[in-house]
């Protein structure tokens, strides 16, 4: 823990000691967006990006700002998923979320640090209040006009799934093979996670360009999760790439991945390598089309059961659409990794959907879904392992009253289905409807 803790505290020590003064074009590794004032510099596509693509639309886009503010949020869920009922406990929840947030960009340097912490109160099952927070730090230094290289760290610490800071943020939609493995929805089970990634990208010709990355990160469900019949797990990857630019908005290219997966107590390692060819096309300023495929090859090793291996197909893909009113994003990939808290090794197919629509300057009607599927890969082992399946999703309105008020209607539903996991099969399905108001201030940061 000591170490995890010297990591986060290091990456967040770059961020803050870096330099403003900076002088020569930013990078333009943005989740895809297509950049039709450079010529010579190229983009990083979204399957070796390992960003995600942009959520906001219209003015909620800025840069170079000091934001902070509060959300309070009302809810009422229809079922808690709490096992230690016979039957589904309904119950109203009132919850308070503070949050602060850096953006600051140069010319050479694009910097963002966010915090969100807050509390959960439950109306009438009290002892389910609990504490929930979560932070987020990116760095992009252009350190030549042709290399970049870049660090993300993003932590989390929640007791439940509908405990979000931000409940209109929607999901994450990455465009990368790369993405970490998301955990299981636990009904009320403490999760600590935290994610580490640095990447460098080096342009060495006008049309040509390789660039490799490292990654860690863990995922711990608290002391009783033995009980529950989950893990804990650790994963430890590296990749390398090589972007060609065919033609002025067209890319192809190959990707090199490494990953093992650690999951304890139970003692199952899994490595895996992969392959991967990809070609993305921009058909405009602002839509992208990336498709990737190629072999994966896997070894489980889970004493006392021999190790097993076999080579898979991996394939991937993502549309990326945003516009000064609307965006769009969606992702799917199909590979084998961890189960995120099951033991042994899965084919896993995950899909994701983003969408917000601006219908005036103060209306705005959003949506966000995502779908895991676990399928075990490794039949020798006990049949405990045998997989599952998550699909989750939402809408919300949002009214924006003020320049710094706003005021949100949403619904949100998640079902599962994880026959090896009693506290998710007892009670799989859960919706729940809520209002929020938020204030938000900001302030320009000097350039």
């Amino acid at each position: 823990m000591k170490m995890k803790v010297f990591k986060i505290g290091f990456f967040l020590f770059v961020f803050l000691g870096s330099s403003q003064m900076w002088s020569q074009v930013e990078p333009s590794a943005t989740g895809g967006v297509y950049d039709p004032d450079s010529q010579t510099r190229m983009m990083m596509p979204p399957p070796i990006n390992g960003q995600s693509f942009p959520t906001t639309v219209g003015s909620q886009e800025r840069s170079n700002y000091l934001s902070g503010g509060m959300a309070f949020t009302a809810a009422y869920t229809d079922n808690l998923l709490n096992v230690q009922s016979p039957t589904p406990v309904s119950d109203e929840t009132y919850a308070v979320f503070p949050n602060i947030n850096i953006q600051r960009k140069t010319a050479r340097q694009t910097q963002s640090l966010r915090y969100g912490a807050g509390y959960t109160f439950y109306q009438h099952t009290s002892d389910l209040n609990d504490f929930t927070q979560s932070a987020n730090a990116d760095y992009e230094l252009r350190m030549t006009k042709y290399s970049t290289i870049s660090f993300h760290d993003s932590f989390n610490q929640n007791s439940n799934s509908f405990n979000n800071p931000n409940p209109s943020g929607g999901t994450a939609v990455s465009g990368s093979s790369q993405s970490p493995i998301p955990g299981l929805l636990v009904p009320f089970q403490s999760q600590l996670s935290n994610s580490v990634r640095g990447d460098v990208a080096v342009q060495y010709a006008r049309n040509g360009m390789i660039g490799g990355g490292g990654s860690y990160s863990f995922l711990n469900y608290g002391n009783d999760s033995n009980q529950q019949q989950i893990n804990d797990s650790d994963t430890t990857g590296g990749s390398a790439f090589y972007n060609r630019r065919i033609g002025q908005r067209n890319y192809l290219g190959a990707i090199y991945s490494y990953s093992r997966f650690n999951t304890h107590p139970v003692n199952s390692t899994i490595d895996t390598h992969a392959i991967l060819g990809f070609f993305t096309i921009y058909l405009s300023q602002t839509v992208s089309i990336s498709l990737s495929g190629g072999p994966q090859h896997f070894n489980s090793d889970q004493p006392p059961y021999p190790s097993d291996s076999s080579w898979t197909p991996a394939i991937g893909g993502s549309v990326g659409w945003q516009t000064p009113r609307a965006n769009l994003a969606v992702s799917y990939m199909r590979m084998v990794t961890s189960g995120g808290g099951l033991a042994g090794a899965f084919y896993s197919q995950t899909a994701a959907l983003s969408l917000r629509w601006l219908l005036t300057r103060r209306w705005s009607i959003g949506g966000n879904g995502s779908y895991y599927n676990y399928r075990n890969a490794t039949p020798i082992y006990t049949s405990s392992n045998q997989g599952g399946h998550t699909l989750s999703g939402g809408i919300s309105l949002q009214h924006q009253i003020t320049e710094n008020l706003s005021a949100e209607l949403g619904y949100s539903h998640f079902t599962q289905s994880y026959g090896s996991i009693a506290s998710i099969s007892k009670s799989p399905d859960s919706n729940r409807v809520y209002g929020s108001v938020n204030y938000q201030f900001s302030k320009p940061l000097g350039r």
